[in-house]
């Protein structure tokens, strides 16, 4: 039998403590979003930075969505750029460059969202068909149906080239 002695233990109980207060500061950052409360989340984030509890893609995708929920698009655009400095690359699992999308049509910023999705294509993102579904909607209610047409086009040839 192996045994962990009181160092080993300690190592443990640290190791989870730290987990735990990064799943709880999720959980709050996640409510204070909801709630709208976007401020008291982004605090958290730094707060969590300062005490080297590092936050996540999850974290940031959070926020992300939280700010373009409070139609604050420019923040969102520089905690994104943030994000990437860091080092957190984005995938689709994680819904960060949906979120992006969404959050760009919703805000009005329609255009944007149309670079960025060139953009992503650009890096060769694996992009789902609810990335391009969002930003036709927005290219829909912005009234842009010709080039809403043609990325639903470009859309289906590009699930039909991969088969």
């Amino acid at each position: 039998m192996v045994t962990v002695g009181k160092v080993g233990y300690r190592k443990q109980n640290k190791c989870l403590i730290r987990w735990c207060r990064g799943v709880f500061n999720l959980t709050l950052i996640n409510g204070y979003c909801k709630r709208m409360e976007i401020d008291k989340a982004i605090d958290l984030v730094r707060e969590m930075c300062l005490k080297q509890l590092k936050p996540g893609i999850v974290t940031y995708t959070t926020v992300l969505h939280g700010l373009f929920r409070v139609g604050r698009f420019s923040h969102a655009q520089k905690m994104y750029d943030e994000m990437r400095v860091l080092g957190f690359k984005p995938d689709t699992h994680s819904h960060t460059y949906c979120i992006m999308l969404d959050g760009l049509c919703k805000n009005g910023h329609v255009e944007e969202a149309l670079v960025f999705l060139q953009e992503l294509e650009r890096k060769n993102v694996d992009l789902s068909c609810s990335m391009y579904d969002v930003v036709i909607a927005g290219l829909c209610k912005k009234g842009k149906l010709d080039i809403a047409q043609d990325i639903f086009n470009n859309c289906v040839l590009m699930v039909y080239m991969s088969t």
